[in-house]
């Protein structure tokens, strides 16, 4: 992981002078704030992240992938006892499936896969980016879930992004004061984390 800030770059010299393909891995991940000031040198597989401020609470990310079109991004998410796949075109989910019933994850998820893809039309080779949740949750279903999205990144080279489940929780609620999500974890214990 690295992170370049071209803020004050002002020339391709100057990035030349910062050794900038030192940055670039094939199998690793740098984030580069004002990028837009050397985007002729960028390489060409990159996702690119707009954050926008919609109110004093209130943020949009916007995320773009290769030849800046909207990316197609598939989000497993197996934390819980329900068993979740989403799809998000142009910013936008397009296609959600969950459900809670005595199946396990495994026997179901892929099922759950297949069905959301046809009915959007969208083969899963164009899906931009995957999205496993993390957790904090069931070992059992993370697992399952995180397994699953590993698999189709690798088997078509496509970048994975994890995603904590108490975070995304609280990313959903815009409000100044703090905010605690909380998930069951059984034996009358809960997972829970403070977010300002």
């Amino acid at each position: 992981f690295n992170h370049m800030d071209l803020y004050r770059i002002d020339s391709p010299e100057e990035l030349y002078q910062i050794d900038y393909e030192n940055y670039f891995y094939p199998d690793g991940i740098t984030v580069i704030e004002w990028a837009e000031n050397a985007d002729y040198l960028l390489p060409k597989n990159l996702i690119e992240l707009e954050i926008l401020k919609i109110s004093e609470n209130s943020r949009k990310i916007v995320i773009k992938g290769n030849n800046k079109r909207e990316m197609k991004i598939l989000a497993i998410d197996t934390s819980t006892t329900h068993s979740s796949c989403s799809v998000m075109e142009d910013n936008n989910i397009v296609g959600d499936f969950s459900i809670n019933q005595s199946m396990s994850h495994n026997e179901i998820l892929l099922v759950m896969v297949d069905e959301v893809l046809k009915k959007l039309n969208i083969d899963i080779e164009d899906i931009d980016l995957f999205v496993a949740v993390t957790g904090p949750g069931s070992f059992t279903g993370i697992r399952i879930g995180v397994t699953v999205v590993k698999a189709l990144a690798m088997a078509l080279n496509k970048p994975i992004v994890a995603v904590n489940t108490l975070e995304a929780l609280s990313f959903g609620i815009f409000s100044d004061k703090k905010k605690i999500p909380l998930i069951d974890a059984r034996g009358e214990r809960v997972y829970y984390g403070v977010y300002e």
